[in-house]
């Protein structure tokens, strides 16, 4: 969910989404991208348009063979080259 922000400003918006699986592969088109100061090893570029209200956005992947292997999945969100936002879930 991205949150309600009447500072922030409206319009299109580009958030990388990077996740981890349980041996440390990055999931996804796992490219590279770099900014003036860092580079962002990403699994997915998530587009949206962006209202300043709260917004619930799902983005899918697949997993790097047949199935997610069990264990701890770590998912990070950047803009442009910098954290905003991170999070892990385990499958069993």
């Amino acid at each position: 969910t991205v949150p309600q922000n009447r500072l922030a400003e409206a319009g299109d918006k580009e958030l990388y989404v990077q996740v981890i699986d349980p041996q440390k592969n990055i999931l996804g088109v796992n490219k590279t991208i770099d900014f003036e100061d860092s580079s962002v090893t990403y699994s997915k570029i998530s587009k949206f348009y962006y209202e300043n209200q709260a917004l619930d956005i799902c983005e899918n992947l697949a997993p790097k063979g047949e199935k997610f292997e069990p264990g701890l999945y770590k998912v990070n969100v950047f803009d442009k080259g910098e954290l905003i936002a991170q999070t892990s879930f385990t499958l069993k």
